[in-house]
């Protein structure tokens, strides 16, 4: 459970310093002054508050591809969800972009009219997609490579049964042989004297 755990953490360590990577290169291109320790420490701040958005809906995607791939919902259940699941992350998304990062952390006047323009909300889509994308991906490859442990797990213990059954099998026959042979030996012995007389 502890592995589990820490490779979640690190999961969202290593996707917080890469936006965070991507945006101090967007936000210094072309402007020495940007290109600062303080700068990157400030887009790191800018994006640890959109992580009350975007673990709730990947953890919560996780939940639907499981009772997806366990059968107990169907496929139209689970578009109809996650549609829902976005919309409410989208706005949550571009409130918090709007009221916390850049009024409080990059302190620049903002207006809820055009955070919600339609160049925001697709953007603000295919960044919550991408990180619920890469997210889910490594959740599958990790559950299949768990299910062909499991299988080879299985096959090993289906070979150790069938040669304990095989050896169980064997046992007894070579046991009740060699007891007959032991048992035949003396009248060989006790009848050859006897011809001689």
């Amino acid at each position: 459970m502890n592995k589990r755990i820490s490779l979640h953490i690190s999961f969202w360590i290593l996707y917080i310093l890469l936006k965070t990577y991507l945006n101090f290169e967007a936000g210094s291109a072309g402007n020495t002054q940007n290109a600062t320790l303080s700068y990157f420490i400030l887009s790191l701040k800018a994006q640890l508050p959109f992580l009350a958005v975007k673990i709730p809906l990947v953890y919560s995607l996780f939940n639907l591809s499981e009772q997806y791939l366990n059968g107990n919902k169907n496929l139209i259940q689970i578009s109809a969800i996650s549609i829902l699941l976005f919309l409410i992350s989208i706005v949550c998304f571009l409130f918090i972009s709007n009221l916390i990062v850049l009024k409080y952390i990059y302190q620049v006047p903002s207006d809820l009219k055009s955070a919600f323009s339609p160049g925001s909300i697709i953007y603000t889509f295919f960044n919550l997609a991408f990180v619920s994308g890469i997210a889910l991906a490594l959740k599958l490859v990790r559950a299949n490579l768990r299910q062909k442990e499991n299988e080879q797990e299985i096959i090993k213990k289906k070979l150790e049964t069938e040669l304990q059954f095989l050896k169980a099998q064997t046992n007894p026959h070579f046991l009740f042989n060699t007891l007959n042979n032991i048992y035949a030996l003396p009248g060989k012995n006790l009848m050859t004297p006897r011809m001689w007389l």
